[in-house]
């Protein structure tokens, strides 16, 4: 490697560590879960600059079991529908041992050639191991060539050693965001937890009034949950927990709920039998809408033991709140949708009260 490329090289991966270091500083003071979409963007704009300014892309494993396009640090010169790849048993064992030898499968030489009509991709697959020599592939990197030539001896070193390293990087990073999740989201339900709620309602509340946009807030309750466990006993009770944590985190539509979640709608079990709701950019009608259908599909979902609930039938109660209508802070918020909750349950329940 020459001394130039050797010296862009770690100028790069020392801008990638720094931000790194910046993406989980952030994580821990104010969001709490970490943005991985940042650290892709980064990686993938690093390859692109070292490779000469063509758009670098990343390749993510699917359940299905091929890759498929995650992100590009650009415009797609070709066709990004059929960046899509299948690798057979024996090729994810090659890759696993020797990730740079990508340029050995048809399969991949075909995808290139198909969406970009080039051959001469830069590519590199993305390990994740215990550093045996062989591990899990879970990705591909690739880098497209500068327009009108190939990448130069030069380049090809620099984007062999930096995409190592971005390797590394990435995996560190997704171990980080899985210790993450561990602390802050519950067991039970799969939701955010208490711990999750008091810094992210902040972080959504600064960033309400900095826009000047409503923040909206439901406070839910199942009704009765106590006199249901005792009835059905505690596994069944935790599966009702599991079922409505299941349909607070729905984001495609329920036969027969008539409503689902937005991506940026943030579930979070508070404790016990209550969970709550932050929803970004929502006046209270929107909120007292999207609540009364929530009540209306609780109380008519085939749950079973409801018949020998004091209402005959599982059913939830929902407070609503409203920033900066009804609270300029995380706690004042909280408290009006609790005190909205509460007039819920002494109006009979199973009913939505706004604050």
């Amino acid at each position: 490697m020459t001394e130039s490329s050797r010296t862009d090289g770690y100028l790069a991966l020392e801008q990638l560590l720094h931000g790194l270091l910046i993406a989980l500083r952030r994580c821990r003071k104010k969001f709490i879960d970490l943005d991985r979409g940042e650290i892709h963007a980064l990686c993938l704009s690093t390859l692109s600059v070292l490779g000469g300014g063509a758009p670098a892309v990343l390749l993510l494993a699917t359940p299905e079991g091929n890759f498929r396009l995650e992100l590009s640090s650009g415009p797609m010169p070709g066709d990004s529908e059929k960046l899509v790849m299948d690798l057979l048993p024996d090729q994810l064992e090659l890759l696993g041992k020797k990730p740079n030898r990508l340029g050995k499968i048809e399969g991949y030489n075909r995808m290139c050639q198909s969406a970009f009509g080039k051959k001469d991709v830069f590519g590199r697959a993305l390990v994740s191991g215990d550093g045996t020599g062989t591990g899990v592939v879970t990705g591909i990197l690739l880098v497209l060539p500068p327009e009108g030539r190939a990448h130069s001896p030069e380049e090809l070193e620099v984007l062999h050693l930096v995409a190592a390293q971005i390797n590394t990087l990435l995996q560190t990073a997704d171990e980080f965001a899985a210790l993450v999740d561990l602390a802050m989201v519950d067991d039970q339900t799969g939701l955010y937890n208490y711990r999750y709620l008091n810094k992210r309602l902040s972080a959504e509340i600064s960033r309400a009034t900095r826009h000047g946009h409503p923040l909206s807030l439901l406070f839910c309750e199942i009704d009765d949950y106590e006199i249901f466990r005792k009835n059905v006993g505690r596994p069944a009770a935790d599966l009702l927990l599991t079922q409505v944590g299941d349909l607070l985190k729905s984001r495609a539509d329920i036969p027969g709920a008539s409503f689902c979640f937005r991506v940026s709608d943030i579930p979070i079990r508070y404790g016990g039998e209550n969970f709550v709701i932050i929803l970004p950019e929502t006046f209270k009608e929107g909120a007292q809408t999207k609540a009364e259908r929530l009540r209306r599909y609780v109380e008519s979902s085939p749950i079973g033991g409801g018949e020998n609930q004091p209402l005959g039938r599982i059913t939830i109660s929902i407070g609503v709140a409203t920033h900066p209508d009804d609270a300029s802070d995380t706690a004042s918020l909280l408290a009006a949708a609790d005190q909205a909750l509460l007039e819920a349950k002494e109006q009979g329940k199973n009913k939505v009260e706004l604050a």
